[in-house]
């Protein structure tokens, strides 16, 4: 009867992520039950909701493009998964600094109207960006989601990872304590002015959120403060037809980057 009801969880969560952006747009992320581990057992969920509360998912290969964990003292190490583990993730992690990253695959969204598809983009801070579209067209889209954790983030074995990804948000520094730079990056280049969400929840579960965007360099400070969970997200949006070599027959492309991290 428990493996009964795990598996009806797991095929409601793998039909709400094929599903539920035809109305609205939904960050996704990673959230480790704890940020701060040294364990052959460390679990990290995959989530997806809108600002910051979310329904967990497992893992599925299919949906699976990249799956890896990087600190300074192994490198990069490429990850396995039991396909329906649930949780999702369950790995050994080191107690040094870790940043463990998980890419899907393409999934096609077909829109139910020109109305969902101009919401997106005002959710996502994008109708200054994204202005010439058919109006008397429904769109298509291809999205792909980049998504990464910061594990052990206090640990003195900090790194800056290399940009490797399509599209990803990277630490790039501890200007102090509390204070932290960022930059947003697309093919290895840093994004200029480009509109980033920051949601943080305290213990007790409430949330905040902040709206900015990238300086003329493609980067931004964050402070920080104790006790409280960071997910930084960002989305990007272009023609498919910009990118012939994918291949991809919808009308649109979106990348969506998050990071998750806790700094004690």
């Amino acid at each position: 009867m428990k493996n009964l009801f795990r598996i009806i969880i797991i095929i409601k969560s793998f039909l709400f992520l094929s599903f539920s952006l035809n109305a609205n747009a939904h960050e996704f992320w990673l959230e480790p039950e704890n940020f701060n581990t040294g364990s052959d057992s460390s679990i990290i969920h995959i989530k997806i909701g809108t600002e910051f509360i979310g329904t967990e998912f497992g893992f599925k290969k299919k949906f699976k493009d990249k799956l890896y964990k990087e600190n300074n003292k192994e490198g990069r190490i490429n990850l396995e998964q039991k396909d329906g583990s649930f949780p999702a993730f369950t790995f050994n992690i080191s107690k040094e600094f870790n940043i463990f990253t998980y890419v899907n695959n393409f999934t096609l969204l077909k829109y139910r109207s020109l109305k969902g598809f101009e919401n997106f983009l005002e959710e996502q801070n994008l109708t200054a960006i994204i202005k010439n579209y058919d109006q008397n067209k429904i769109p298509t889209e291809h999205y792909k989601r980049f998504a990464k954790t910061i594990l052990n983030f206090d640990n003195s074995s900090f790194f800056v990872e290399k940009p490797t990804l399509d599209f990803e948000i990277i630490l790039l520094g501890k200007v102090d304590k509390n204070l932290l730079k960022f930059g947003v990056f697309h093919n290895g280049k840093l994004v200029k002015n480009w509109p980033v969400e920051i949601f943080s929840k305290n213990k007790n579960g409430e949330i905040l959120t902040e709206q900015l965007k990238t300086d003329n360099e493609g980067k931004f400070n964050l402070t920080t403060f104790k006790e409280r969970v960071y997910l930084i997200n960002s989305v990007l949006v272009f023609k498919a037809k910009d990118k012939p070599e994918l291949n991809l027959s919808s009308d649109w492309i979106s990348y969506w980057a998050s990071l998750t991290f806790q700094n004690n």
